[in-house]
């Protein structure tokens, strides 16, 4: 995990955070592409869109990997203590 510091930039009456664009990159996302986003009390995460992503494998296969790790994310975690 790598933790980035980034500047809150004023967009008309809202506020935006950009995002690196090597994280993007590598994520297969471009410009206009979905993100979801999860907020807690104390933490923003932030995921690729299963939908808007570009991958090299195929896209239904990751659709069943990207599933399974989101219904599983609280046992894998726990797994991976």
């Amino acid at each position: 995990m790598s933790i980035k510091v980034q500047k809150i930039q004023r967009v008309g009456n809202s506020a935006a955070v950009l995002l690196p664009a090597d994280w993007v990159a590598r994520r297969g996302l471009k410009p206009g592409g979905k993100i979801r986003v999860e907020v807690t009390d104390q933490r923003i995460t932030i995921f690729p869109d299963d939908e808007d992503v570009e991958v090299g494998v195929d896209a239904a296969y990751a659709k069943l990997v990207n599933g399974f790790l989101r219904r599983n994310k609280e046992t894998l975690k726990r797994l991976a203590k």
